[in-house]
């Protein structure tokens, strides 16, 4: 049998020998039935197999080459995409879905790539976890990203409905699973669509840490909502993403500790 499966597997690998050497499987096996080799049936059922697989995973591997290079050049091809509305509770500025998806959608679609979006099981009332599913020619990826569902604004009244609120933090979720999949960069102006660079730092360490420590260390709601309101503006400053998804996390955390206490 190993014999028959090196010449099947150097088959797969020389197509054109295909048409010249090997037979038909299906009238080998007929044949073999016919002629009651029953061990040989066998054996070629289970090489037509090998062939099969082998061919299925030498195509899987030369999709995700395939995607990878896809992707590779849709980023290289994005450039910064201006930021077209302002947060009425932070006065931060960030692009919306419909800015990231008129940038983005001819260029990710030119490659051949396809987005799809649904909700992951882990979802609860309170909490979003988004999926974002990135095909293209047979392959997909799946990417996630949780987002709390919050009625509240920055002085900790309801500024939304429930239904408001779980429908803006999947928007919310949309837009940072596309910015993390095609690693977009997001512009303060956008200058007639010839952007400008805008400066981006991190955050020096010690006031990270001294805002981290504000957040963590807040006694009541309007304690927290003072001191979280006042470090996403600083973060806000530097234009350091990392900095403010932290301290949305830690706002979060410490508000669901402040209610069960």
């Amino acid at each position: 049998m190993s014999e028959l499966l090196n010449h099947a597997i150097a088959t797969v690998n020389r197509p054109e020998m295909a048409a010249v050497e090997t037979p038909n499987a299906m009238q080998l096996i007929q044949q073999a039935m016919a002629d009651g080799k029953g061990d040989m049936v066998r054996e070629l059922v289970s090489l037509q197999q090998s062939i099969e697989r082998f061919s299925w995973e030498r195509e899987e591997r030369q999709a995700k080459v395939d995607f990878d290079d896809a992707l590779n050049r849709c980023q290289s091809r994005m450039k910064r995409i201006g930021a077209d509305m302002t947060n009425p509770q932070t006065h931060s500025k960030y692009a919306s879905y419909a800015a990231l998806d008129r940038a983005i959608r001819p260029v990710y679609t030119g490659e051949g790539f396809s987005i799809s979006f649904g909700e992951d099981e882990g979802s609860t009332a309170d909490y979003i976890v988004m999926l974002a599913f990135l095909s293209r020619a047979g392959h997909t990826r799946t990417y996630r990203k949780g987002m709390p569902i919050d009625t509240k604004g920055p002085k900790g009244n309801d500024v939304m409905t429930k239904t408001h609120a779980a429908g803006s933090g999947g928007s919310y979720a949309k837009r940072y699973l596309l910015k993390d999949i095609f690693n977009l960069a997001i512009g303060e102006d956008d200058d007639d669509g010839d952007l400008g660079v805008v400066e981006k730092k991190d955050m020096p360490m010690e006031r990270f840490a001294f805002n981290m420590e504000r957040i963590e260390g807040a006694k009541t709601l309007k304690e927290l909502q003072m001191a979280y309101v006042n470090a996403y503006k600083e973060a806000d400053t530097y234009r350091d993403e990392a900095a403010r998804d932290n301290f949305i996390a830690a706002k979060d955390a410490r508000k669901a500790d402040i209610e069960c206490e």
